[in-house]
């Protein structure tokens, strides 16, 4: 697990709302807290659609939620915190390791108030033992996604 402090909070928000990194992110969880608090579990309901089939997966992916994200922080003072749970797609875990991750989930937090902004990295295995090497690959590719996208 890793903590990258991010200076460029208007930077971090325009990744946010424009990049496809994010973009492929399930989200877990948003709270907002702009002049009220609005908290969104990310969490799909199956049973709102007519078939399994047309249920798109366990979570919302951030390039579905990101624009009532920034509707509802829209204005001229940036909000006074927000805090998002992502979760790595785990079809996209296998690639990125190049090998079968099965009951291991990768995070990224991204956490936001006005004095302090952090991107913390987590891993979440359900074997034992756990590999440690999942979580020291997952550190090394946030890192080497944000310097690319200059956060951090």
């Amino acid at each position: 697990m890793i903590q990258i402090s991010v200076e460029n909070v208007e930077r971090l928000i325009m990744a946010l709302l424009k990049t496809e990194f994010f973009d492929a992110l399930e989200m877990i969880r948003l709270e907002l807290t702009t002049s009220v608090s609005r908290s969104v579990d990310g969490r799909i309901h199956r049973e709102f659609y007519d078939s399994p089939e047309d249920c798109p997966g366990e979570y919302i992916f951030w390039k579905d939620e990101k624009t009532r994200f920034f509707d509802a922080m829209r204005g001229k003072v940036l909000p006074l915190q927000f805090r998002i749970v992502f979760r790595y797609p785990k079809e996209e875990s296998d690639k990125l390791f190049g090998r079968d991750t099965e009951g291991t989930s990768l995070y990224l937090n991204v956490s936001y108030d006005r004095k302090n902004t952090f991107l913390t990295t987590g891993i979440a295995q359900n074997s034992f033992p756990q590999d440690p090497s999942f979580g020291r690959e997952w550190d090394r590719f946030v890192q080497s996604v944000m310097q690319k996208l200059e956060i951090g």
